[in-house]
């Protein structure tokens, strides 16, 4: 058996370390970011302004 899927059986070594390398450590940090979202903690100290802060910011007074 030459090829496999129509890939030749010498390629699958290297699709599957691509697959460990790159989609896993991808797919989990996706998932880690989402559960991160979900928790409601805010990341890297990046707050939002508050409505009524932004408005004084903006007015003279």
């Amino acid at each position: 058996m030459d090829t496999f899927l129509g890939i030749p059986c010498k390629g699958w070594p290297s699709i599957a370390l691509w697959i460990a390398v790159i989609i896993i450590p991808w797919t989990y940090s996706l998932y880690f970011l989402k559960q991160i979202d979900r928790s409601g903690v805010e990341r890297w100290g990046a707050k939002t302004a508050k409505k009524d802060q932004s408005s004084n910011n903006l007015s003279i007074h």
